[in-house]
């Protein structure tokens, strides 16, 4: 689904988008999401604020309420930012952003700015199993960075046993 459509203004510079997924017998919308990162702080806190915009517009076009947004968000989860998905849909993130850096400078990871975000209520399918998959072997950041990715891999796990929402 794209976010898109939803309406005509721009609250992105590149629009998040949805597909909704069926794995054994656990269904949900997985939004992929990557924020700007702008030349002002202001740009990013803004396109954060926006996603509870993201969250509600998927839930009500699926009628899903395993909603799994996950990205590069080019902030940390903990920001205030993104406060208004845990106040009013109790959205939180998985990864700690003070132990998971995830972007990588020429020398070091720098930043927790990957993550996912999810209602713990509703999607009762996930283990408590999530964190960082870092591949950086003999302090390689810059050939890793230059030739792979600036991001270390993200993961969440679900059970696909049965559907409890």
């Amino acid at each position: 689904m794209d976010f898109t459509k939803k309406k005509n203004d721009n609250e992105f510079m590149r629009e998040p988008y949805g597909a909704y997924f069926k794995s054994g017998n656990f269904d949900f919308v997985f939004v992929i999401a990557h924020s700007i990162f702008g030349d002002k702080e202001k740009q990013r806190l803004i396109e954060a604020s926006n996603y509870l915009n993201v969250y509600e517009y998927f839930s009500k076009e699926t009628g899903e309420n395993d909603i799994i947004i996950a990205g590069d968000f080019n902030l940390s989860a903990d920001d205030l930012a993104f406060k208004n998905l845990a106040v009013k849909h109790n959205v939180s993130y998985l990864l700690d952003p003070k132990e998971n850096l995830t972007t990588l400078s020429d020398d070091k990871l720098v930043s927790s700015y990957d993550n996912f975000f999810i209602n713990r209520e509703k999607t009762k399918e996930f283990t408590g199993n999530s964190g960082v998959y870092n591949f950086i072997k003999n302090n390689n950041y810059a050939t890793i960075k230059k030739y792979v990715s600036d991001h270390l891999l993200i993961f969440s796990e679900y059970s696909t046993l049965e559907d409890l929402d």
